[in-house]
């Protein structure tokens, strides 16, 4: 769902309360994104 949420353009801030992952969690999934594409 995070993952989702960040091609989708969510601010990392609205997903951590979103999905309840720490701010940490979702920078990481943003850098495997970044690193994929």
């Amino acid at each position: 769902m995070a993952v989702n949420l960040l091609r989708e353009g969510m601010a990392v801030e609205a997903i951590t309360r979103v999905t309840g992952l720490t701010v940490e969690q979702v920078q990481q999934l943003q850098a495997q994104l970044s690193r994929e594409n």
